[in-house]
């Protein structure tokens, strides 16, 4: 076989060393800054373009710490020389590993529901069983037979080690403090995922907390909580652009008929058919968020946030989240995502007033109180009516109806601010 097509991995790890505390682990994590120069240092040197294709990962979805690798292009002298594929990446990554290659935790479709409850209690096993273990960070060069052998006659460039050592290109950490933080990125968002869980749960009148409307409202927010944790275990933003990018286009085709078709369109001709287009497609742009922040969050604008947390009514029109299946039952979630934009307006009226009177504060939240008390009543008393209408909508207008109820009186308006006043006295 001729050198230049015998190709090996050449690894080069650094261990960090024991720390001042007996008994307690260090980790070195790759610093993201040193990680851009340490990809440069591979560009072409004889070309203007880098002719390099360099892919960055954040760790836990953080900005200041990460891996790289880089692939080296064909004409890239560089590649031409024996150096083809590098990469550079922390050793703590192995703490996620599965046993299926090629499967970070919270990737199994087919182990999603079995697996759930295992993979928290694994990631939480591996997390907190390892605050004394020591974690370096690693290079691999894939360079050819021929460069290899010519590596055995170059002297070590003793000023460059020494430079290194002034300005390392990773930060020195306890393993205690990194698996805490990690431990913590990963609770919250399991924490938003399981109050949304907990939404199909069968309350104690026997009926989900949620209706089937409510659980596709959910569902969306349900996916994008899933891929953040897929995110934060694996690092790899390709596996999730859904959430990663802030937006991009994706092209569509349209039917058309006879005629409607533009001059300027070229896919499609007078006598009707397809007619390609773009769309565009909003992500959840965590990577904006990660470098504004240094962590990635939810935008503000796009969610419920006095509510169980879901996504707006405009959210869901515009997220790729939403997409195929989803969108295809938009119309019949248009009732509660009304009543869900209600209750965020009326409980941020309610931490308005808090914030300005605490009087006033404790007064109004009484009155909601008080007042989704009531219309629980009613719709728990109309659900008991067995000679209405098998419809809920239906049977709760009807039994308003039969009862002799006003609107008011049905939605516990009426007579709420004096009862509220004199108990407030």
């Amino acid at each position: 076989m001729p050198p230049e097509d015998c190709w090996l991995d050449l690894g080069v790890e650094d261990t960090p060393l024991a720390g001042g505390v007996p008994c307690e682990g260090i980790t070195l994590l790759r610093k993201r800054h040193c990680l851009d120069r340490w990809i440069d240092q591979f560009a072409c040197p004889e070309n203007d373009s880098q002719l390099i294709k360099p892919n960055r990962y954040y760790w836990a979805l953080t900005r200041d710490a990460g891996d790289a690798k880089v692939e080296l292009r064909q004409t890239n002298a560089l590649r031409k020389g024996g150096v083809a594929y590098n990469k550079a990446y922390n050793i703590n990554k192995e703490q996620y590993a599965t046993q299926l290659k090629g499967y970070s935790p919270f990737r199994n479709p087919q182990l999603e529901a079995l697996g759930y409850s295992a993979t928290k209690k694994r990631l939480s096993g591996a997390l907190g069983q390892s605050s004394n273990e020591d974690y370096g960070v690693r290079q691999e060069y894939r360079i050819n037979i021929g460069l290899f052998k010519r590596m055995e006659d170059v002297d070590v460039d003793e000023e460059n080690n020494v430079e290194q050592q002034q300005h390392r290109p990773y930060w020195i950490l306890s393993t205690r403090e990194v698996n805490a933080f990690a431990a913590a990125n990963i609770s919250r968002w399991l924490l938003l995922l399981e109050v949304l869980i907990g939404r199909v749960d069968a309350g104690h009148d026997g009926r989900l907390a949620a209706t089937r409307e409510q659980q596709l409202v959910n569902g969306v927010m349900v996916s994008a909580v899933i891929q953040a944790l897929q995110l934060i275990t694996s690092t790899d933003p390709a596996i999730c652009p859904k959430i990663w990018k802030s937006q991009w286009y994706a092209r569509e085709w349209k039917r058309v008929g006879r005629g409607e078709a533009g001059a300027d369109d070229s896919d499609s001709n007078g006598d009707g058919g397809n007619r390609s287009g773009r769309r565009r497609l909003i992500g959840l742009n965590f990577r904006g968020s990660i470098e504004e922040s240094g962590m990635a969050w939810l935008p503000q604008d796009l969610v419920h946030w006095n509510v169980t947390p879901t996504f707006t009514e405009q959210a869901l029109k515009r997220l790729a989240l939403a997409e195929n299946a989803f969108r295809k039952s938009f119309q019949k979630t248009w009732g509660i995502q009304k009543l869900l934009a209600r209750e965020d307006t009326m409980l941020s009226l309610f931490r308005s007033y808090l914030r300005e009177s605490e009087t006033d504060g404790v007064r109004v939240g009484a009155q909601l109180a008080v007042q989704s008390y009531i219309q629980g009543v009613v719709a728990l008393l109309a659900g008991r009516w067995t000679e209405g209408p098998r419809d809920s909508k239906k049977r709760l207008e009807e039994f308003i109806a039969r009862a002799g109820l006003e609107d008011e009186e049905a939605s516990g308006l009426r007579g709420l601010s004096r009862a509220i006043e004199g108990a407030y006295r």
